[in-house]
């Protein structure tokens, strides 16, 4: 880290209050995993692509069925 950053930083994050916070989450529409299910047992292949981080993602093939609980990544 260079030395002005450094200044910069220690000048910015100084005598701050926190005075809220927000959170957004996607919630999955109620029938995903349903749908999703009876396109894998008509034969369909499901891929999922998702600019996620790598956890979010497995997160969301978990909800939606379509990582196993059981399934190495």
């Amino acid at each position: 880290m260079t030395d002005r950053r450094k200044e910069l930083e220690n000048k910015i994050e100084r005598n701050l209050t926190l005075i809220g916070a927000v959170a957004i989450e996607d919630k999955l529409q109620d029938e995903v995993s349903d749908v999703l299910s009876q396109f894998k047992s008509a034969g369909i292949r499901i891929n999922m692509l998702t600019g996620d981080k790598l956890q979010t993602a497995i997160n969301i093939g978990k909800a939606c069925k379509i990582v196993e609980e059981t399934t190495i990544i």
